[in-house]
């Protein structure tokens, strides 16, 4: 919460540089992607690593088309 506080005061303040407001919009933007994947469901997926290592890991428990985060920004 602190963190989202910082980068609001940021982009709000109007001395805030063109290269600053960028970085802060994406920080922000990936941010708010990492939450709402928070909320999907997964199940674990066992895997085997290139060094034969065993993996406990997770993935999507849905059925989906297509799947993507990012950010954009427009000049």
């Amino acid at each position: 919460m602190l963190q989202e506080k910082g980068i609001y005061t940021i982009l709000r303040d109007e001395k805030t540089t063109r290269q600053d407001f960028i970085f802060f919009v994406d920080r922000l933007s990936t941010f708010l992607i990492e939450k709402a994947m928070e909320h999907l469901p997964y199940r674990p997926k066992a895997i085997t690593t290139p060094t034969n290592a065993e993996y406990a890991g997770k993935e999507l428990d849905v059925k989906v088309r297509w799947f993507a985060g990012g950010s954009s920004i427009s000049s």
